[in-house]
């Protein structure tokens, strides 16, 4: 807690993550052009009951895009992990991974769906609008 002249003007708050429960996806942004060019980044987090990211959890997560488009890659930002960004799964780094998802060409929705074991899985919709 910060004080000047006795008066409260700044506080922290800790708080620790509980055991994972669920997925949790939150795209950058909700519409992209139907363009092969255009992309949308999905970040993966494993939350816990309370909606806390928990911060070492290394959970391999998997992966599915319909619709139209396709999951273009996928990332953990783990320096150690060699696998191909163009697998459909990853095990998340620090509680994160991320998902790159590339538009058809045609104008719709891509789905994409993530799922890891005794996890409730998560979905989101990004749209892909007419050039």
């Amino acid at each position: 807690m910060g004080l000047i002249n006795g008066r409260e003007v700044a506080s922290v708050a800790l708080r620790s993550a509980g055991p994972p429960k669920k997925l949790r996806l939150t795209v950058d942004r909700p519409e992209i052009r139907a363009d092969r060019n255009d992309l949308a980044y999905v970040t993966v987090e494993v939350v816990d009951a309370a909606g806390e990211r928990v911060p070492f959890a290394a959970v391999p997560v998997r992966f599915t895009a319909i619709g139209a488009g396709e999951l273009a890659a996928v990332g953990s930002g783990n320096p150690r992990d060699p696998s191909s960004f163009r697998r459909p799964e990853r095990t998340t780094f620090q509680g994160r991974c991320l998902a790159i998802l590339r538009p058809a060409g045609e104008p719709g929705k891509i789905i994409l769906k993530a799922e890891a074991e005794n996890l409730s899985p998560a979905t989101v919709t990004v749209r892909c609008a007419g050039l």
